[in-house]
């Protein structure tokens, strides 16, 4: 797999840097930029639905200030998955284990395919609003 470029943001949808740990609440390996953004914020709208039984099940995702992802795959939350990740550089992916180790459940992974491409969205649960697809 590719190696891919990684790219954090805070709160507001701001680039921020790994380095900031706190203030890092979205890691993409894509540019935020690439999707609308609406109006409002998230508020963890339908997030009890991220759960062990809604693995590899599909969502509508918006993030952060909000941007709209769109339609993805929810793949689960914790640690064990940034390890499955290929696509994060050795480097990048030893530091966002760290920053989620310590509460991964408070984070969530999500795929989104565009094109042929994989990318992958690694967020905190409180800062998205999921609607099923299911």
């Amino acid at each position: 797999m590719i190696r891919k470029r990684i790219y954090c943001y805070n709160l507001f949808s701001k680039s921020t840097t790994l380095g900031n740990g706190n203030n890092v609440r979205a890691i993409l390996t894509i540019p935020i930029s690439r999707f609308k953004r609406s109006v409002g914020c998230c508020s963890a709208e339908n997030s009890e639905l991220l759960n062990d039984e809604n693995i590899d099940k599909k969502f509508s995702l918006k993030i952060l200030d909000p941007v709209c992802i769109g339609t993805v795959i929810y793949r689960g939350d914790g640690t064990k998955l940034i390890e499955k990740i290929s696509a994060f550089p050795q480097p990048e992916k030893d530091n966002i284990y760290y920053l989620i180790s310590r509460k991964s459940k408070d984070w969530a992974v999500f795929e989104k395919k565009i094109g042929k491409t994989l990318h992958f969205i690694v967020i905190k649960v409180i800062d998205v609003d999921v609607k099923p697809l299911f």
